[in-house]
């Protein structure tokens, strides 16, 4: 056994090893988290053929020839089905399941007649001199592969996009809220079917690829497979932003109605200066408004319509006041900058500057040492 097939068998493992975790992982996102163990089911499925052709079990297993090839058509939905189920919360019936299963199902019934062929037939079409000579069907199956996940990809990122953009106006901390596992994981597809594409492209030049195909394919899945399996099992509880959409829907557009909001402008203002809600640093719209007495819709519409600020500005503007008057009081002078934002509500030092520089026009270390006549 090589060092490829040991490491292509420690992906599997791996794989399901996540997968099994992630299903029986206690979590708010449970049913994401169900979706994305199975994912990674699939992912060590995948790699089982480049196992068995490596290490000749299909000369011990015939049977088995080609049932792990559909598998790859469940990447893309999957992924998906993860991403909007993580965003939006919302049940998905089991109609909505099979639409997004459709090619998976289409590609395994169109496998079934090579499943029921003879071993020695199955064996001659994956033998190891039949690698470089992959059949139009197999190059146009590869092909709708590549097509497939490349459009959820697209969708999934458009879907990621949003959710950032009405992250502002559900928390006032956005760092903690990370989605780098889910881009080191489009990389890593990137990669894999970019490469895949280029193998492909290049037989239709006459060129020979199926070697460079089964070198290079068991490192690079088995690597994110290891890499994304880290950062999924390691995400936090992503901040629920469907209110936003559901606030939409019942208000329609938009309209500038702060007359009818001086008296909780008046009350919010008074809570936020008096208790200092903004100094928890783990403050969310959800907790503002079980404080002072609102809905989240009331809330929100009150900071959007009332102040013409999202969630996030607002509470960092308040943030940034108790900066200011810290880095002006020689009681802190001892304070880092660091020390500072922390005192006052924000969880890192980079998010202190840019909310600090778009509310005064400086940095803090600006601040701090500019004459207290020239500042605002």
């Amino acid at each position: 056994m090589d060092i490829l097939s040991i490491i292509l068998i420690l992906g599997i493992v791996q794989g399901f090893f996540v997968g099994i975790l992630l299903l029986t992982k206690r979590s708010p996102h449970k049913i994401a988290n169900r979706i994305a163990g199975f994912l990674y089911f699939s992912f060590s499925l995948s790699i089982v053929h480049f196992v068995c052709v490596r290490l000749n079990l299909y000369g011990r297993y015939p049977a088995v020839i080609g049932i792990f090839f559909p598998v790859t058509f469940l990447f893309g939905p999957l992924i998906y089905l993860y991403i909007y189920r993580l965003i939006h919360k919302r049940e998905y019936s089991l109609k909505e399941y099979l639409l997004h299963l459709t090619p998976f199902i289409v590609i395994n019934i169109l496998m079934f007649p090579i499943y029921l062929q003879p071993n020695a037939v199955k064996l001659a079409r994956f033998s190891a001199e039949s690698i470089n000579n992959e059949s139009p069907f197999d190059l146009v199956i590869s092909l709708i592969q590549i097509a497939q996940l490349a459009i959820y990809i697209y969708y999934c990122m458009k879907e990621i996009g949003a959710y950032r953009k009405k992250l502002p106006g559900t928390v006032a901390n956005m760092e903690k809220i990370k989605l780098t596992y889910l881009y080191v994981g489009f990389y890593f597809f990137f990669i894999i079917f970019g490469f895949t594409l280029v193998l492909i492209v290049l037989v239709f030049l006459g060129l020979q690829t199926g070697k460079a195909y089964l070198d290079w394919m068991p490192i690079l899945v088995p690597m994110a497979i290891y890499v994304t399996g880290y950062f999924t099992l390691r995400q936090d509880e992503l901040a629920d932003v469907s209110f936003i959409d559901e606030m939409k829907e019942k208000t329609g557009k938009s309209t500038n109605q702060s007359v009818e909001y001086t008296g909780q402008k008046e009350m919010l203002i008074e809570k936020m200066g008096k208790e200092k809600y903004y100094l928890n640093n783990a403050l969310s719209i959800q907790l503002l408004a079980d404080a002072v007495g609102l809905t989240l819709h009331e809330l929100s519409r009150l900071i959007n319509e009332g102040f013409h600020e999202n969630f996030y500005d607002f509470v960092n503007r308040y943030r940034v006041e108790d900066a200011k008057q810290m880095l002006r009081d020689s009681k802190y002078g001892n304070l880092t900058i660091l020390a500072i934002a922390e005192e006052a509500g924000f969880n890192s030092k980079s998010a202190f500057n840019a909310a600090f520089k778009k509310h005064t026009g400086m940095t803090p270390t600006e601040y701090r040492k500019f004459p207290l006549t020239k500042v605002a």
